[in-house]
């Protein structure tokens, strides 16, 4: 009976454990703009709606949903669990903090390396009905080519911006982090352009369990505000730089949280502690026999 009681409290400590290093953000998620919705693309700020917050106002956040092929969510496109197993689900509402130039100074804005220490943007998308807080920390890649301007087709650039009057930080020159596709629109035959957004950061669920997740938006610009003529890269590049300018699009984005499996310390010190109860009962049934 003794070794019975030994395993029973061996074997508790383990269960306990599990349960533990269950409370954690992994696997993927999918998700599109709200209805209306979309997002505003301005050289300073990535504007996602609603509401509106462009250039000059205070940076705020856009509303998303949660998307899925089936229901209840169960394949690839998103099968995001937190806390003790908890499912995201379509149709699940959430929030995504609008990018702004101000951010720069803690968030990488490659071909640049991210700064180090970097801390970055806390509660950059939120889940409602969920205690999940996605922390923005990196931007990109961006592509090498800077110069959109007459790319070949399926090739990539990310666009050299100078933030024109008007906006905060104007005459600032960087790499934009977006990365432009030039494409052809196979129902019209006229140039388009693919747009991702590469993110990532670290997640938590309010447990002391972090994972890493990334992801980008996307979404794919059939016109630039002339009718029947399409849209280039090149286009695109000039619109952000001009004054006023800015790209109105909807998006999908797609994301991927991992978790690393190291155990915090209250798990260490609960296996820990499981071992000496269980090594103490072993020693004192020694010692009785041994008298």
């Amino acid at each position: 009976m003794r070794k019975i009681s030994c395993l029973f409290t061996f074997f508790a400590v383990l269960v306990a454990c599990s349960a533990m290093a269950s409370a954690t953000i992994i696997g993927t998620v999918s998700i599109v703009n709200s209805i209306p919705g979309g997002v505003s693309v301005y050289a300073s700020r990535t504007d996602f709606l609603a509401p509106a917050n462009p250039p000059g106002t205070p940076p705020g956040t856009g509303s998303f949903t949660v998307s899925c092929f089936t229901t209840p969510c169960n394949d690839a496109s998103t099968n995001l669990t937190w806390g003790v197993g908890t499912p995201l689900n379509p149709g699940q509402l959430g929030t995504v903090k609008d990018i702004d130039i101000t951010m720069a100074p803690v968030l990488s804005v490659p071909p640049f390396a991210p700064n180090p220490g970097a801390t970055g943007v806390d509660a950059f998308m939120i889940f409602a009905g969920t205690t999940i807080d996605m922390r923005l920390i990196t931007l990109g890649p961006s592509s090498t080519t800077t110069n959109c301007h007459g790319i070949a087709t399926n090739t990539n650039c990310s666009p050299t911006i100078t933030i024109p009057a008007g906006q905060p930080a104007a005459g600032t020159t960087f790499v934009s982090p977006y990365v432009l596709t030039a494409l052809i629109d196979p129902n019209t035959g006229l140039p388009a352009v693919g747009v991702r957004l590469h993110v990532g950061g670290t997640a938590t669920d309010g447990g002391p369990n972090v994972s890493s997740w990334f992801g980008a938006f996307s979404t794919q610009i059939s016109s630039c505000g002339v009718a029947g003529t399409g849209c280039t890269t090149g286009q695109v590049q000039d619109i952000i730089n001009s004054v006023g300018g800015h790209i109105d699009s909807s998006y999908a984005a797609s994301f991927s949280a991992t978790f690393s499996a190291v155990p915090e310390p209250q798990t260490t010190a609960l296996v820990l502690g499981g071992l000496l109860v269980l090594l103490g009962r072993v020693g004192m049934r020694r010692y009785s026999r041994g008298r």
